[in-house]
Parts: C-alpha cells; sequence; structure tokens
C-alpha cells in the first residue's frame, strides 16, 4: 500500500505500473499531469519557457523518465492494484478534473471527492481517514 500527496501520487502510479509491490495506491489530490505542474511551477516563480524546459529535461535525464510518459492516458492502464483517488472539489492547486481523468483511466478504482477542504486539508477531515483506512483494511483482507 502507498500513499502520496501530489506528484509523488502520480510517480507511485507510474511505479506501480511497472510492477512495484503494492497493495493498492492511494492518491490524495493528485495532478494527472507533470507537465503541467511544471508549468504552473514555472508560472509562479516567474521562470522562462526556455528555463521551465531546461528543468523537465534536467529531471527527465536525472531520473531516467519521460514526464508525458506518466500521464494517466499511459500510466493507468497498466496499473493491476485497486486504488483510491481522493480529491477536493475546492482544490485551487490541483484542479478536482485532475482527478477525474485518473479515475477515468484506472481500472480498479475509488473516487472520493470532498468538499471545502482544498489542496493541503485533505486527511484533516475524518471521513478522508475513515475511507483511506476502510481502503486498507480492504486490501489486507484482500491478501
Amino acid at each position: 500500500m502507498s500513499e502520496a500527496p501530489a506528484a509523488t501520487a502520480t510517480a507511485r502510479s507510474f511505479a506501480a505500473s511497472r510492477g512495484l509491490r503494492a497493495d493498492g495506491v492511494v492518491t490524495l489530490g493528485s495532478p494527472a499531469s507533470l507537465v503541467q505542474v511544471t508549468r504552473d511551477y514555472a508560472q509562479a516563480f516567474g521562470l522562462s519557457e526556455a528555463t521551465r524546459r531546461e528543468m523537465v529535461a534536467h529531471i527527465e535525464s536525472r531520473e531516467g523518465i519521460v514526464f508525458e510518459q506518466m500521464e494517466p492516458r499511459h500510466v493507468a492502464p497498466r496499473v493491476r492494484q485497486p486504488c483510491l483517488v481522493v480529491h477536493d472539489r475546492d482544490d485551487l492547486t490541483v484542479p478536482v478534473q485532475e482527478a477525474d481523468q485518473w479515475a477515468a483511466q484506472l481500472g480498479q478504482v475509488r473516487l472520493m471527492l470532498t468538499s471545502g477542504l482544498g489542496h493541503r486539508r485533505l486527511l484533516q477531515e475524518d471521513a478522508v481517514v475513515q475511507e483511506v483506512v476502510a481502503f486498507v483494511q480492504g486490501l489486507r483482507r484482500r491478501g
């Protein structure tokens, strides 16, 4: 079982698609596109498009990955584990449509949408914690 926030969950989903040994995957407010994450980052910090592209090229080279190959349409069909995708409708950092993209592509998926929590308060909500615990317990019963 792996739990990961934001872009890390995208990487974990990618790892699951490549055979990561995990009973399930939980994502919390996760982006569907690391390319878009880098665009948002560049905009927030006033980086030029050329600098953003250099940053992406450096990370891709260092990590041996291609960001576009980590998007749901490429990754999700190979994820065999059950997934719980948790996202807030009012997330201003990662739009809820990105959770919809994951949910539409993943095979065994439960989509939990919340309201009013934004991007960083998902695990402060008892209902979210209970859902994650129930998901993990369900994985253990399956195992």
